[in-house]
């Protein structure tokens, strides 16, 4: 496969040929992405610590 089946002349990569656009990395993307991962390590932490209570309070039964 020769690299200007993926490239302009002028050498700027266009994305995949099959029509969809290159991704853009901004960021606020990355921002975005890292709230959600946060939001979600918090979560499961807290879901954690509940099934942690809840186990405790069925052995001290």
């Amino acid at each position: 496969m020769n690299a200007m089946d993926t490239m302009k002349a002028g050498g700027n990569y266009q994305g995949p040929t099959n029509g969809a656009g290159p991704v853009v990395h901004t960021d606020g993307n990355r921002m975005i992405d890292q709230i959600a991962a946060q939001q979600k390590a918090g979560h499961q932490a807290q879901a954690h610590a509940q099934r942690v209570a809840a186990a405790q309070a069925r052995a001290a039964i």
